[in-house]
């Protein structure tokens, strides 16, 4: 079974808010226009779901509309 690596995490900043970053280059995730930075806890963990699956399918060559 092979183990696929999830591109971006979450991290918390010292002013305690929360980032969704890529893994590979440690950068604040940017999707759209605006980077995913300043957020909660619970928003960080729902882009980084998102921006994962997205990749993922990304990957696999999964068109989504």
């Amino acid at each position: 079974m092979t183990h696929e690596t999830m591109r971006y995490a979450v991290r918390q900043e010292l002013d305690r808010s929360w980032t969704v970053f890529d893994v590979f280059t440690g950068q604040p995730a940017k999707p759209s226009t605006w980077a995913l930075v300043d957020l909660s806890q619970g928003q960080a963990g729902m882009y980084c779901t998102i921006v994962n699956a997205k990749d993922t399918n990304r990957r696999h060559g999964i068109i989504q509309e």
